[in-house]
């Protein structure tokens, strides 16, 4: 029967030092960079609870499983996967801090927009238009293959298309709003998540 490197302590060590240094600034960004000014128009539908609880969940039961259900673990979970699973965890964090100071004070965990807000296009809004969430995209595969389970990567692939589904959508319409002609044109020329492909 399998047994996923995870549950070996070096691994788990690791697993638990990697998934705080990528999650650690998120929540600090939670408490911290709430839209502020008066401004601002926020137009918020729960998004930011939204993705929060459905992943927590998500990466939850990842862990469960990956501990109480060795017989899932992917049958090629060698140490080489878990590398990377690290090497993208850590690729997806420079993506989307990089993403989050080109945004500068625009950058909000809620939706909403600032009235002299303007089209971002500089890199790495370039290609794509939420960078910030394809780091993040990238931070949940990389964990998720770090533990190795087969229904647990499943999940948390479901739940990141579900919560950031919901959350790009409704971003989309509030920034094409609020900004018009320029915003429609930037999302022509430039893919969501994936430059040229998504």
């Amino acid at each position: 029967m399998s047994q996923s490197l995870f549950t070996q302590p070096r691994y788990t060590l690791t697993f638990v030092i990697v998934t705080f240094l990528w999650a650690a600034p998120d929540v600090i960004d939670s408490i911290w960079r709430r839209p502020k000014g008066n401004t601002l128009i926020v137009r918020e539908r729960g998004s930011h609870w939204f993705i929060r609880i459905g992943l927590t969940m998500a990466l939850f039961a990842a862990i469960l499983l990956a501990y109480r259900q060795p017989e899932g673990t992917l049958p090629y979970h060698q140490p080489y996967l878990f590398l990377a699973g690290v090497v993208i965890v850590f690729a997806g964090f420079v993506l989307r801090r990089s993403a989050i100071y080109t945004l500068g004070r625009f950058f909000t965990i809620d939706v909403a927009t600032y009235t002299d807000q303007h089209v971002i296009d500089d890199p790495p809004y370039r290609r794509i238009r939420h960078p910030a969430y394809s780091g993040s995209i990238l931070c949940l595969l990389g964990t998720g293959l770090m533990l190795g389970h087969w229904l647990g990567l499943l999940l948390i692939a479901l739940a990141t298309v579900v919560t950031f589904g919901y959350r790009v959508r409704l971003e989309e319409r509030v920034l094409l709003n609020s900004l018009g002609r320029p915003y429609a044109d930037y999302m022509r020329r430039t893919k969501r998540f994936v430059p040229f492909l998504w």
